[in-house]
């Protein structure tokens, strides 16, 4: 369960997430929409404990993660994000990025698993590729993949194909459903595109100027 109550971020006297709350239940999808600037991705920080709120508080499974002046960091909060922007690890391959998440199995049973969510990501032939060898669309697809190897309870996703071509950006939406469905991972899904909206379905809602709204 996810539990949101009165959250609000500022920046000096731009309020960019104005008294959100909201809930959603463990297994459950929310799709959030908004313009560039509507205040997406600082409630997704909000939510990973990258930003801490000025006003409200965040509950995972009835635990209290954040609230002003207090976050509990990223790794303890059993999530996975993919955000716009390549944020893989930079001194360390596709594939050790992918192993250095997963908490079971052995070396050779990790790498046996990050070549296979490699696969997956259609990106196989790149596993020992550094992220600064990679273009935009890899990289997300490297990160996707890191996501879904750290085994989430909760999965937050912030316009995480918005570098990759239509075709791949569909194989890929229905590769992220079917995690989804098979694991029963709670997830967040941001964009600004009606089209993936409808795809992924779920709680939709709408977001702007900060202030979200259900729709």
């Amino acid at each position: 369960m996810i539990e949101v109550s009165g959250l609000s971020r500022r920046f000096g006297t731009v309020t960019a997430v104005a008294q959100v709350s909201f809930q959603l239940a463990p297994g459950a999808t929310a799709v959030i929409r908004g313009a560039s600037g509507s205040g997406k991705s600082t409630l997704l920080h909000l939510l990973c404990g990258l930003l801490l709120p000025d006003e409200g508080k965040i509950l995972f499974d009835g635990r209290l993660v954040s609230k002003p002046g207090f976050a509990t960091p990223p790794h303890s909060r059993s999530i996975g994000i993919v955000f716009q922007r390549r944020a893989l690890w930079p001194h360390m391959s596709v594939a050790q990025n992918l192993m250095f998440v997963m908490t079971r199995g052995t070396t050779a049973e990790k790498r046996e698993r990050a070549q296979e969510l490699l696969k997956t990501v259609k990106l196989p032939h790149l596993a020992s590729r550094r992220p600064d060898e990679l273009s935009g669309g890899e990289a997300q697809r490297a990160a996707l993949a890191r996501a879904l190897a750290a085994r989430p309870q909760r999965l937050f996703l912030d316009e995480p194909l918005s570098h990759v071509d239509q075709e791949l950006r569909m194989y890929l939406l229905d590769v992220i459903l079917t995690y989804c469905q098979e694991t029963a991972v709670t997830m967040i899904y941001i964009t600004h595109l009606a089209d993936e909206a409808e795809i992924v379905q779920g709680v939709q809602y709408q977001i702007q100027a900060g202030t979200l709204k259900e729709i």
